[in-house]
């Protein structure tokens, strides 16, 4: 609930508005300005320990991956490369109202479910969104923000997560976790700044 207020708190502060309906979505092209994306970053630095594994063709990766939000479904079969290659991702959806929405993701291996994470926020239509999902201890692209439970940064813009660690027996290391990374930007930015 607190990463909630959190989020509604940033809403209302991109949009300078108050947040009053309902957000809907179709599949939209790149020129729309208000639109929410989802991206799996398959990179890792060369170095990083212990092994990072979040490949979307991988059982012990994110190949079980399914991701339900704004009444549409994604498995990994629905992430493409970006153009900048820098990440795959889904169909931009459109965000055309404010309003409240949420994400429910879960990560299978094989007939076993690995974790189960949600994340609820309230975003203002006129706005660029991200969602990044990775399974890691920690993605190594993320600064977590210590002042704020829940908060982090990327590219400079606030962000917010929601981890959940995976099934033990199905971990590729200790510590591992499922975790969900939604970054709202402002529409005014332009949209080969949004990572």
């Amino acid at each position: 609930m607190r990463t909630k207020r959190k989020l509604s708190a940033l809403a209302s502060e991109l949009a300078g508005v108050a947040v009053v309906a309902v957000a809907s979505c179709s599949p939209v092209d790149s020129d729309e300005c208000c639109w929410l994306e989802i991206h799996q970053y398959p990179y890792a630095p060369a170095d990083s320990l212990p092994a990072y594994n979040s490949s979307l063709l991988d059982s012990a990766g994110l190949a079980g991956i399914e991701v339900r939000v704004l009444g549409e479904v994604f498995v990994a079969e629905d992430f493409k490369p970006s153009p900048t290659g820098s990440a795959t991702v889904t169909p931009r959806l459109s965000v055309a109202e404010s309003g409240e929405m949420s994400v429910w993701v879960r990560l299978a291996q094989g007939s076993r479910e690995a974790a189960v994470a949600t994340l609820s926020w309230t975003v203002p239509g006129n706005t660029k969104g991200v969602l990044g999902i990775d399974r890691a201890i920690r993605p190594h692209w993320l600064r977590l923000d210590s002042h704020y439970e829940n908060r982090c940064i990327l590219d400079g813009y606030p962000c917010w997560y929601q981890r959940s660690s995976i099934a033990e027996d199905l971990a590729n290391y200790p510590g591992e976790s499922l975790w969900l990374i939604l970054s709202a930007f402002p529409a005014k930015v332009p949209d080969g700044a949004v990572p």
